[in-house]
Parts: structure tokens; C-alpha cells; sequence
């Protein structure tokens, strides 16, 4: 994958470039080319989390569910934690730096509300297993809908 990523030339008069040679941070070819750590060493392994999934299956229990797709709230847990620390070049671009920690910070204030664990404990709790809490998960979606609508609309 990196190897793949190395051939591609670097990109120049696009936004994505824009705005890493403007903040200094790391546009998608440069997070392939050093073979997506994040995503392997945080986001897959958040996703695969075993407490979110039995709090998962608690919300889909309480609210009686009867899909046989009850991943929701795993997959809106981890868009939040993916969005708390990816620096996105679409929203720097769009609402610049001001707006990219502010996507950041809500990101973490919901993964917060819903799953009890604050922003700065996700690196470390990752590898260990998320504590859970009692609190109800909130609607992720619609949340997550608003704030891009209030941020980038």
C-alpha cells in the first residue's frame, strides 16, 4: 500500500495541497504513504472494541430493536472518534484552522456524552479496552448532521 502510495506524484493546485502547505499537516497521500497508522493502530482496532459493541447491543435491546444490523452505535462511535483527531483537509479548507479544532472538539464532546471517555484518554484506551458508562448513547447522526451543517454550510 505504501509502495503504491509512493509512486503517485505529489499533488499541486488542488485544495488537499492547499491546505497542507498552508497548516503544515498531512494530506491523504501523505497518510498513505506511511501506510495509514491511524487507521490501523486506532480507528480498526476502537472499532472492533468489545465493550462498545456489548453497549451496542444494550441500546439496541432497550430501544427494541429488531434489525439484524444493530451496529449503529459502533459505527457512530468510531466516525466520532475518527473525527476528533483526523485533521481533514476538506475542513481546513473550508472553515480553516478555527473550524477544524472546533469539528475536533464536538467530535470528542459526543464520543464523550455517549460512550463516557474524553478525548485525551482515546489514545491510551484504545489498546486496552474502552471504560463504558451508563450515560444513553445520543443520536449521533443527527448530531453529526447538524454540526456539519452549522461548520461547513
Amino acid at each position: 500500500m505504501m509502495e503504491m502510495a509512493r509512486q503517485f506524484p505529489d499533488s499541486k493546485g488542488t485544495h488537499g495541497s492547499e491546505v497542507t502547505e498552508k497548516y503544515h499537516i498531512d494530506g491523504v497521500l501523505a497518510i498513505a504513504r506511511k501506510g495509514y497508522p491511524d487507521l490501523f493502530d486506532k480507528w480498526l482496532p476502537f472499532l472492533k472494541n468489545e465493550e462498545l459493541r456489548i453497549k451496542n447491543e444494550e441500546l439496541a435491546n432497550s430501544v427494541g430493536s429488531q434489525s439484524n444490523d444493530s451496529s449503529s452505535f459502533v459505527l457512530h462511535a468510531t466516525l466520532l472518534y475518527i473525527m476528533s483527531m483526523l485533521d481533514d483537509t476538506n475542513v481546513y479548507y473550508r472553515r480553516g484552522e478555527e473550524g477544524a479544532r472546533m469539528v475536533k472538539e464536538e467530535a470528542g464532546r459526543l464520543l464523550n456524552q455517549a460512550c463516557g471517555i474524553k478525548n485525551e484518554e482515546l489514545v491510551y484506551m484504545v489498546g486496552q479496552g474502552i471504560a463504558g458508562s451508563s450515560r444513553q448513547p445520543i443520536l449521533h447522526s443527527c448530531l453529526c448532521i447538524l454540526l456539519f451543517g452549522r461548520m461547513l454550510g
